[in-house]
C-alpha cells in the first residue's frame, strides 16, 4: 500500500471511527432514557400498592369513595347517610359556615386528611385528625391487581427495549475496536514508507 493510499485509509478510518463513537453516544443516551422511564414506572407501582382510602365507618363501614358518588351536586348532602361536608373551622369548637359542595374523591379524602374538611353526620363534625372512631385509614387494594399488571408489561417492556441496546452497543464497540486496530496497521504502514522513501543514509 502506497504512502497515499494509507493517507486516504486513514482518513476512510478515522471518518468511521467518529461515526461509531457518535452511534455509541446515541445508545448510551437511549439507555438512560430507558432507566429514567424504569424509575417511573416503578414509582407508579411504589405509589399504587401504597395508596389508601379513608372509611367512614358512621354508615355500615362503607368507604368515602361509595359515599361521594351519592353527594348531590347542589346541596353537598349524603342523603343517604345524613353527610355533609364543611370547611374545618379556624377557631377550635366554633360550628363549621362554609359548606363544601363542589369535590372528587381524591379532594375529598385529600381535604379530610391536612385537616381543611370535616364531615357533619346528625349534626355531629367529624375530623379524621382526631374523630379516629368514626374514620379508618386503609392500603386500597382494589387496584393493586392492575397496577402490577401494568408494571409487569411496561417493566418488560423496557428490559427487552434495553437488551437490544446493550446488544447494538456491543456491536458498535466490536467494530470500533476492529477500527482501531486497522489504523494502527495502516500506521505502520504509512511510518514504514516515510521511512523507506525518505531514509538516505543507512
Amino acid at each position: 500500500m502506497g504512502l497515499a493510499s494509507s493517507q486516504a485509509r486513514i482518513l476512510q478510518l478515522v471518518a468511521r471511527k467518529s461515526d461509531l463513537e457518535y452511534r455509541g453516544q446515541m445508545i448510551n443516551h437511549k439507555r438512560l432514557l430507558i432507566a429514567r422511564d424504569v424509575e417511573e414506572v416503578s414509582k407508579e407501582y411504589s405509589e399504587a400498592l401504597n395508596n389508601r382510602k379513608i372509611i367512614f365507618k358512621s354508615e355500615a363501614g362503607k368507604d368515602i369513595s361509595t359515599l361521594t358518588g351519592k353527594f348531590d351536586g347542589n346541596t353537598g348532602l349524603l342523603k343517604a347517610a345524613g353527610i355533609t361536608v364543611w370547611a374545618k373551622p379556624t377557631t377550635a369548637g366554633a360550628d363549621p359556615t362554609v359548606q363544601i359542595t363542589t369535590f372528587t374523591q381524591e379532594s375529598l379524602e385529600a381535604g379530610l386528611r391536612n385537616g381543611t374538611y370535616v364531615i357533619k353526620h346528625e349534626n355531629i363534625l367529624e375530623d379524621w385528625n382526631t374523630d379516629t372512631s368514626h374514620f379508618d385509614d386503609q392500603y386500597d387494594k382494589s387496584d393493586d391487581a392492575a397496577a402490577e399488571a401494568t408494571y409487569q408489561a411496561a417493566s418488560s417492556k423496557l428490559q427487552s427495549e434495553d437488551k437490544k441496546l446493550e446488544m447494538e452497543l456491543k456491536s458498535v464497540d466490536t467494530q470500533h475496536t476492529a477500527v482501531q486496530t486497522e489504523m494502527d496497521a495502516v500506521k505502520k504502514v504509512i511510518d514504514k514508507n516515510i521511512e523507506s522513501s525518505f531514509k538516505t543514509f543507512g
